[in-house]
């Protein structure tokens, strides 16, 4: 289950990413930002990172892990240089990805997620 997971993964982010070394670049991309959702347990850490190493070993992607836990109970300012410090990296690298793990934990359990808000965060971290 978890290659066929893998597997159709992988050929929904590279046919997205036009990522064919004959026809195409990484600079033509289409898909800017992917949101993965599911259970805590389902896998969803274990798919992308077989993805990216995928990725990695294929097409030279470089990606980075972000886990959000560390940054909880951080001041916002502190929060958006380090992010901005990583996306610096990422623009160094490139082409690259970011996945950003336990993000909806930066969040006060008070804060509503809905979608719309996760669209408007992920909004703001596009390069």
């Amino acid at each position: 289950a978890l290659t066929n997971s893998v597997d159709r993964l992988l050929q929904i982010l590279e046919l997205q990413l036009q990522i064919d070394l004959k026809k195409s670049s990484w600079n033509d991309y289409l898909l800017k930002n992917v949101i993965i959702t599911g259970r805590s347990g389902s896998g969803k850490k274990t798919v992308v990172g077989e993805c990216c190493e995928r990725l990695w070993n294929k097409h030279l992607i470089y990606y980075k892990f972000v886990d959000c836990l560390t940054f909880k109970g951080r001041k916002l300012d502190n929060i958006v240089t380090s992010i901005s410090q990583i996306i610096d990296e990422l623009v160094f690298r490139q082409p690259s990805i970011l996945i950003l793990d336990h993000f909806d934990d930066l969040f006060s359990n008070q804060t509503t997620i809905t979608d719309a808000n996760i669209i408007l965060a992920t909004q703001k971290l596009s390069i």
